[in-house]
């Protein structure tokens, strides 16, 4: 009966960890996902790693982050993807400028959604019996 117990309850934390594991997956794959779709917007070109050759040296850039190059005297910015969409995407400064804008809106955006949808300060004010609490006196 011991041994069933311990069983289960090994199950039960490996089904945690397999379930945590994958939301972060999952997240992480989002994550990308929102990323390449700005970059792409931003005016980023996209090249899938079609060859072995492409593939093992995409894996040797640094992945999911903006990264600064010289190409022909200018600066050109390259975003690797190996596990997910196995692309380079690479864009001028111009390119680089939106994205960093696109991103700034994003952020306020989410930002002023994470309000709305928060516990609002001004909620309290909504609900507040102002007949419970009288004589405030002059302010």
């Amino acid at each position: 009966m011991i041994q069933i117990i311990r069983m289960l309850k090994s199950l039960a934390v490996s089904a945690t960890l397999g379930i945590a594991v994958t939301a972060c997956v999952t997240t992480q794959q989002t994550d990308a996902i929102d990323n390449e779709r700005m970059l792409a917007a931003a005016g980023f070109r996209v090249k899938l790693a079609d060859t072995a050759a492409k593939m093992d040296h995409l894996k040797t850039l640094p992945q999911r982050k903006l990264v600064p190059h010289q190409k022909e005297g200018e600066v050109f910015y390259t975003y690797a993807d190996a596990s997910y969409c196995k692309c380079l995407y690479g864009g001028p400064e111009k390119a680089y400028q939106r994205y960093q804008q696109m991103a700034v809106n994003k952020s306020i955006e989410e930002m002023a959604l994470s309000y709305q949808q928060a516990d609002n300060p001004m909620h309290a004010v909504d609900t507040m019996d102002w007949n419970l609490w009288t004589d405030w006196g002059p302010w």
